[in-house]
This record gives structure tokens, C-alpha cells and sequence, in this order.
């Protein structure tokens, strides 16, 4: 498996459910998608190249070759604010591929994870 790694930004909002519909794709010109068949998916966030994993957001596959599902709840938003993290990171998406002889991890995308704290407004009246 050859795969294009891709770059884009995630914008995380604590306390709400994040949801994030991404394409990837094996080759540049974008026009084969990848095969998610026997392909597990892990996406993680850090501050900085070899730091510890900040959290980790769901990566979903659905039946749509190449489409892939980030998500959070609520509450996994919710939590990075409890836990005091930082409101920007970087983050990397790796594709497992386990052919029964050998297992294969490819990093298929990249960029900036940004956190928008949670702000409630009541009646200011």
C-alpha cells in the first residue's frame, strides 16, 4: 500500500461532539482512493514530535473506500479541558495494514489539532 500522505486542520470545540468526514487517497493527482479493507486507522494528538499523546480522536471507516470518520464526544471533548491541555497540538493519522506475513503503519495525514474553549452565555440583562 502506497498512500498520499495528506495535510489539513482539525478545530476541536470542548464540550461538544466533533465530527470530521476526510477523503485519503494513495496517489497525488487524488483519484484511487484507499482500500480501507484489513486497514486500521489511529489518530493522535501532541504538542510536539515525540511528546506523549495528548488524546486520542475515533477513526472511523465506513463503506466508502478512501472515507474516513474523526470523532469525539461530548464528553472526550469535554475531558481535554478538565485535564487542562494545551489549545493547539499537532496531530497524525497512522494506517495499520496487517497482510498475515507482515504489519505495515503509514502515516497518512497531518497537520494542527486547535482547541476553542467552551463558553456559555446566560441572560446578561
Amino acid at each position: 500500500m502506497t498512500t498520499q500522505k495528506h495535510s489539513f486542520d482539525i478545530n476541536i470545540y470542548r464540550g461538544d461532539t466533533f465530527t470530521k468526514y476526510i477523503m485519503l487517497y494513495e496517489d497525488e493527482e487524488l483519484t484511487t482512493p484507499i482500500g480501507a479493507k484489513g486497514i486500521t486507522f489511529k489518530c493522535t494528538a501532541r504538542i510536539g514530535p515525540n511528546d506523549a499523546e495528548l488524546f486520542n480522536i475515533g477513526a472511523i471507516t465506513t463503506d466508502v473506500d478512501g472515507e474516513l470518520i474523526l470523532t469525539m464526544s461530548s464528553d472526550e471533548t469535554k475531558e481535554i479541558g478538565a485535564k487542562g491541555l494545551p489549545h493547539a497540538g499537532r496531530f497524525d493519522i497512522e494506517a495499520t495494514a496487517d497482510n498475515l506475513i507482515d504489519i505495515y503503519v503509514y502515516t497518512v495525514a497531518v497537520g494542527n489539532v486547535y482547541i476553542t474553549d467552551d463558553y456559555t452565555y446566560g441572560d446578561e440583562s
